[in-house]
């Protein structure tokens, strides 16, 4: 079992690593964001789109290993080497393929079972919540009555509902985080991914708090920044111009939280389980 403290290290190491391969993987990130973007806004092809999110996911984790593991420490994915994206699929096959749908079609239906149990609680009051339904309407100063609707109804079966959520969502993250890895590098069964990811976060709760709390704060910290200058820029200019450079610097600014999320599930799977 690895301590608080160890969490803490494990994350200087992350980011040791990200800072020496941010500027290698523009490219891929921006092929996965560019697939999922595509895939979720594609009439039809959305209906399907979450099954595959896990294999496009672990497609990009896969090409981190390869950068982050060269030898020679070059760029493997540019727009010169569009071959090198042929290597992403070399892991899989049919079984490993096949098995991760399965979890994303699990992780769904788990997800959506929470969902409802949450409605037959408290009446859908949190969902509503968390859909920003009710924060709509309380936003409208016209509509007095549903305002204290919303009031009324946060009671004590939401309250009930909103632990039963966290809890639960905490036990299905906890189970599927490692699970996409551990089908397919380890070769495991849905279940016994699910079983192996729960228990590692449940026996490595210490380091992995200490772990997750140093990302969160890496990645909100800039963020509340971001939106402040932005703040600040949009009273004072109003040029186009500054518009089009924020919202760029936005955007490359969650291309890097996306691979430094990604390198840190690579990165503590090496260190749990290799």
């Amino acid at each position: 079992k690895y301590s608080f403290a160890d969490g803490i290290v494990f994350f200087k190491e992350v980011f040791t690593l990200f800072i020496a391969n941010y500027n290698k993987v523009n490219i891929l990130t921006f092929a996965m964001f560019a697939t999922l973007l595509l895939s979720i806004s594609i009439p039809l092809i959305n209906i399907v789109a979450p099954l595959f999110f896990p294999i496009i996911f672990l497609m990009y984790i896969y090409g981190i290993h390869l950068q982050v593991n060269s030898k020679n420490k070059e760029r493997i994915f540019t727009l010169s080497k569009l071959n090198n994206f042929k290597l992403l699929k070399t892991p899989f096959n049919k079984e490993n393929v096949f098995t991760l749908l399965s979890y994303a079609g699990f992780l769904i239906i788990i997800t959506s079972l929470v969902a409802f149990l949450t409605t037959i609680m408290d009446g859908g009051v949190l969902k509503d919540i968390l859909l920003q339904n009710k924060l709509n309407t309380l936003n409208s100063l016209n509509n007095e009555n549903a305002a204290n609707f919303d009031v009324n109804n946060i009671g004590q079966a939401t309250i009930f509902a909103m632990i039963f959520y966290v809890v639960c969502s905490t036990i299905i993250f906890a189970a599927q985080y490692f699970a996409p890895l551990l089908i397919l590098q380890q070769k495991m069964k849905l279940l016994k991914a699910l079983f192996f990811s729960l228990f590692t976060c449940y026996f490595q709760w210490k380091a992995l708090c200490s772990f997750f709390l140093m990302l969160g704060l890496v990645i909100v910290l800039p963020i509340i920044i971001i939106s402040l200058v932005i703040a600040i820029m949009s009273a004072i200019l109003t040029s186009g111009l500054i518009s089009v450079i924020l919202l760029f610097l936005i955007v490359y600014y969650l291309f890097l939280m996306l691979f430094l999320t990604h390198l840190s599930q690579y990165y503590l799977y090496k260190k749990f389980f290799i």
